[in-house]
């Protein structure tokens, strides 16, 4: 069984391969289970899979949508009687803090059953230490055989949290995308592709773009302004609404740089989605991807506070090699559910 919150995009493709590799290599069955359904007005229509889409067994816990259930969001009661019914020898858990993950845990204490934690943060990007979140964090990763987790910090947050070791798979975000061929260009560009606010740091990025005028650094973002900082860009920096990134990779180039400025965000996919497209990458000193950029070829670090900072990584990067085909290998649908497998696969038979 594979719990999730909602049903985004982005891990509609990698559940399903993740389901395919259960069913080929144990003969059992899978099950997708998601919290609450999308919502069509957040986010936009493209965030969310379609039922079509989801071409897998799958159940919605709550007939609400995302927005419409934020009074009873993460139902439990619907979580217990469905593992009741069901009743799973594998659980993978894509989210560690909410009443379903609760039931999750609940339900491997008393069955026995395997159950796989996909932690994403650290003990930057997780702050709650206190009150009922932390309380369900400590007892569904103390139920948890193993734990997926970006890199070593974020694996040190879960063992100080449940207090003791476990097995553990380095993975992060899969995405299905291929890498760009070079096109010759040589240009100063930045890139910046997601929600333009000050919580991913797109007001860094606009003055990252203005200290680099002189140089001929360019800025190009795409992206929901859902705080009106758009408004702001300088004269350099070319701001567009957010798209789906298949739709923006024909305006891509292979010299271009992408910016990752958050000041909070556990592991964004988009770390992953230029490893794979082959794109230099810097990303902010306050992510939890940051420990692994230090150690990747083509990705490097900058301030989380600091333009300058970020304009001079990329003026590092743009000198350097774009990121290899195995950065790209490693954040592949088909890498991800190999390392959840092997991990599935030590605990209880199917």
């Amino acid at each position: 069984m594979i719990l999730n919150n909602l049903p985004a995009r982005y891990r509609t493709s990698p559940f399903a391969v993740l389901c395919a590799a259960w069913v080929g290599a144990t003969g059992g069955s899978a099950h997708v289970v998601y919290q609450v359904r999308r919502d069509p007005n957040r986010r936009g229509e493209w965030f969310f899979s379609q039922d079509a889409e989801l071409n897998f067994p799958h159940t919605f816990l709550a007939r609400k949508s995302w927005s419409t259930a934020r009074a009873t969001i993460y139902p439990l009661r619907p979580g217990l009687r469905f593992l009741a019914r069901f009743r799973p020898t594998h659980i993978f858990a894509a989210g560690w803090d909410s009443p379903a993950s609760l039931a999750c845990a609940a339900f491997a204490r008393l069955t026995g059953a395997r159950l796989v934690i996909w932690v994403e943060s650290n003990a930057t990007t997780s702050l709650a230490r206190r009150g009922a979140t932390a309380l369900i964090k400590r007892f569904v990763l103390g139920a948890a055989g193993a734990v997926v987790v970006p890199t070593r910090a974020s694996y040190d947050l879960v063992v100080s949290i449940s207090q003791s070791e476990m097995d553990v798979a380095f993975l992060a975000n899969p995405v299905a995308l291929e890498r760009m061929t070079d096109d010759g260009s040589d240009g100063r560009r930045i890139l910046f592709i997601g929600e333009l606010s000050a919580r991913k740091g797109f007001d860094v990025f606009m003055e990252a773009c203005a200290l680099g005028a002189h140089a001929g650094w360019t800025g190009l973002a795409w992206g929901d302004d859902t705080e009106g900082l758009a408004a702001q860009a300088p004269a350099n920096c070319r701001v567009a609404p957010a798209r789906p990134l298949e739709v923006l990779i024909p305006d891509l180039r292979s010299a271009d740089v992408w910016a990752i400025p958050s000041r909070r965000d556990p592991a964004p996919l988009t770390f992953s989605e230029a490893l794979a497209l082959g794109l230099r990458v810097t990303v902010s000193d306050a992510i939890a991807y940051s420990e692994l950029a230090t150690s990747t070829l083509g990705a490097d670090v900058h301030g989380a506070e600091d333009p300058e900072s970020l304009i001079a990584s990329a003026e590092r990067l743009i000198s350097g090699s774009r990121p290899t085909d195995r950065s790209a290998a490693e954040v592949s649908e088909v890498y991800w559910a190999d390392g959840i497998m092997r991990l599935l696969n030590k605990g209880v038979s199917a």
